[in-house]
């Protein structure tokens, strides 16, 4: 199978989540999946990306290099979380501004942010800010749409003006103790909300997951991490989730139509998962992880 994207995962930020399954369990003993992103690195690796960890070091060109996507986990000081004791959860202004210019030139970011967020002490918020996406200070309560009667478990309902094809196979989804997102931008193209509270919550409609198109990239911001852990990937639709979202990331924005140049496109792969997707006959097989990821870039072409 052709590699659709090469994803790094920061895990040198003091990161509370790992992909390495000896880490998680040394960070948290009791509940390993509760710091543990072993199955979604499985799952993405499974639809044909390579996922690799960032496990020391600073953002720059060196780590950089041939990497699509970035994922940056949520992070903390020690006092708040048990984390990968590596590194700080501040980022340096050098590696931010890495960052921004990996996404201006066409890398794609997911920023996983936390409730209350500004007491754990990373650089989430700032890191946000830079591409026009408030993280706010606040817990999201929903008790009227939440999961198993936890009314911080919010269950995100689908904005109106959201990009459909994110959500494409995407029923339910939970955000566990999630604060909430806004546009601060102040240019076009501007921020857009995919997931948001309901009109019930204590902060009626807010965005829970907002995305944009920068420069030539693009960049995602979730207002939860949990969902990706091991603990939670598998519930609702989690998984399907996560690889829409890699997949849009994994694509540059101004290369955005022109999919038919792909190497991918051109296999026997490809034209057998095209007349499956544009067939009526086969619609069991659009359950699957694979063909959802097939049916995403059909829709771009």
């Amino acid at each position: 199978m052709a590699t659709i994207a090469r994803i790094l995962v920061d895990e040198a930020h003091r990161q509370a989540w790992s992909m390495r399954p000896e880490t998680a369990q040394q960070m948290n003993p009791q509940n390993p999946g509760d710091a543990s992103l072993v199955q979604v690195a499985e799952l993405s690796r499974t639809a044909g990306f390579e996922i690799e960890p960032l496990i020391d070091g600073f953002f720059g060109p060196s780590a950089l290099g041939g990497v699509d996507i970035v994922v940056i986990p949520h992070a903390a000081e020690d006092e708040w979380e048990s984390t990968t004791q590596v590194g700080s959860p501040v980022m340096t202004e050098a590696e931010m501004q890495a960052l921004e210019s990996f996404v201006t030139d066409g890398g794609g970011l997911l920023i996983l942010g936390e409730t209350e967020a500004k007491k754990y002490g990373n650089s989430h918020v700032q890191l946000a800010a830079r591409f026009g996406i408030g993280i706010e200070n606040a817990t999201i309560q929903d008790p009227q749409h939440c999961l198993g009667g936890v009314a911080t478990w919010v269950l995100a309902e689908a904005d109106v003006a959201m990009p459909t094809n994110l959500l494409a196979g995407v029923d339910d989804v939970c955000m566990y103790r999630a604060g909430f997102l806004s546009d601060i931008s102040t240019s076009e193209p501007r921020p857009v909300s995919v997931l948001r509270a309901s009109a019930d919550a204590s902060h009626p409609h807010v965005p829970l997951l907002m995305v944009r198109a920068f420069g030539k990239g693009r960049v995602v911001v979730a207002a939860d991490s949990d969902l990706f852990g091991d603990d939670s990937v598998n519930q609702l639709s989690h998984a399907t989730l996560w690889l829409n979202l890699m997949t849009w990331l994994a694509r540059r924005h101004d290369t955005a139509d022109s999919a038919e140049q792909c190497e991918i496109v051109q296999s026997d792969a490809w034209h057998t998962l095209v007349q499956a997707v544009r067939s009526e006959e086969h619609t069991s097989e659009l359950q699957s992880r694979l063909h959802l990821v097939c049916r995403l870039l059909l829709e771009k072409k």
